[in-house]
């Protein structure tokens, strides 16, 4: 008897230690997400002072491609599809002038990222048609 109460006390130690472990792995998992969240929001925060620039200020149009494109990636990890869509066709309307293989495969990250986050979207779905 008293081997049967030691197993099923040692049952519940692995049952509550996988839970306790899930626990930390659930902590764990939203700290990052919430790191990632600020340090994007902050990264979408700095992109976006390009637009308070004076129209005197010069940046060569690859920089500028290159920041719509890393704002359409803010964009992702802060789930605004709209904010998405409309830099990747900007990007992609840029693309067609500035002609460069770097910033069409950063295009298609982003639009890839974007299938996995919105997978049924028509909206995503659209933009297919644009970069093909």
């Amino acid at each position: 008897m008293a081997t049967l109460r030691h197993s099923q006390h040692v049952g519940w130690e692995n049952r509550d230690a996988r839970a306790i472990g899930y626990t930390r792995d659930l902590l764990q998992a939203r700290a990052h997400r919430q790191r990632v969240f600020c340090a994007d929001g902050q990264a979408a925060h700095a992109l976006a002072q390009i637009e308070n620039l004076s129209a005197t200020t010069l940046i060569p149009e690859r920089y500028r491609h290159e920041i719509l494109n890393r704002r359409a990636q803010a964009a992702i990890a802060l789930e605004d599809l709209d904010a998405f869509r409309d830099y990747t066709l900007q990007s992609a309307e840029s693309l067609k002038h500035v002609h460069s293989e770097k910033r069409r495969q950063e295009l298609i990250v982003n639009y890839k990222a974007a299938r996995k986050k919105w997978p049924d979207e028509s909206q995503v779905l659209e933009i297919a048609d644009v970069l093909l």
